[in-house]
């Protein structure tokens, strides 16, 4: 084992000392959700359970969202986003939080109950390009990927993947305001998938693009449909998706363009 598996493992080993291993509601100590509460364990994420997650579509949320504002959280995982969505919106409103995996969704659920959330409706579906479903590995970190391989041993859970266009006609779901995806690399089934949506309400969307190539299809795609791009530092161009070096994974605030 090198040195750097052996630091890594003296953390979480001191880690899951100091603050257990146990999967129950917690009270989030940091940040702009401080006192709201969630369902898990420190396991799934450190920086959840602290509170100091996403911090830019924290940010986000607090400058874009209105009272009566509707949200998708798309790929809402336990629910630390949606709770920044619905504390954004002080209790207006709503949010419609989807979680593909049924055990991930019951965190999900919970984490809704405990903070005594009423604008909030669950939706135990992923989205894509078309509707099927699949068998899905679940992870350490209750998340899943479409593209995610079976490892021996690993449990698996059917999911039920829908087009978002569908969707939101069958079940009479309000137009969305913001729409806000993280969906582990099917990103632009998605889009592909929400074209009718989007062109009726025109949504801001805030988009986890997960490779630089990912972020290269949806700048073609959302460009075309009159969006623009923004990264933390600025305005994205073609020139400058193609100037990144390296890995890319990264949220991505998409913006209408409004016509004169």
């Amino acid at each position: 084992m090198n040195r750097g598996q052996q630091a890594k493992d003296s953390f979480k080993f001191l880690l899951e000392m100091i603050l257990g291993t146990q999967t129950r509601v917690h009270r989030i100590p940091l940040g702009p959700i401080r006192g709201r509460k969630i369902f898990m364990s420190p396991q799934i994420s450190l920086r959840m359970w602290l509170g100091i997650d996403e911090p830019w579509i924290a940010r986000l949320s607090q400058k874009l969202l209105r009272p009566s504002n509707v949200v998708y959280d798309l790929g809402a995982h336990i629910g630390y986003t949606t709770v920044l969505f619905a504390h954004a919106l002080k209790g207006t409103g709503a949010v419609h939080a989807f979680e593909i995996l049924p055990s991930t969704a019951e965190y999900l659920q919970k984490t809704v109950e405990a903070n005594g959330f009423e604008n909030v409706t669950i939706h135990v579906v992923g989205l894509g390009a078309e509707d099927a479903v699949y068998d899905l590995p679940v992870g350490p970190t209750a998340m899943t990927s479409l593209r995610a391989k079976k490892l021996e041993g690993q449990k698996c859970e059917q999911g039920k993947v829908v087009k978002l266009d569908n969707y939101w006609r069958e079940k009479g779901l309000p137009l969305p305001t913001l729409i806000k995806m993280d969906i582990e690399r099917a990103e632009i089934d998605c889009l592909m998938g929400s074209l009718k949506l989007i062109d009726a309400c025109r949504p801001t969307l805030i988009i986890a693009f997960h490779s630089k190539d990912l972020l290269r299809q949806g700048y073609t795609l959302l460009t075309s449909l009159d969006y623009e791009l923004h990264n933390q530092r600025g305005l994205l161009t073609a020139d400058s998706i193609e100037e990144i070096r390296g890995s890319f994974n990264d949220s991505i605030l998409c913006l209408p363009v409004r016509k004169s």
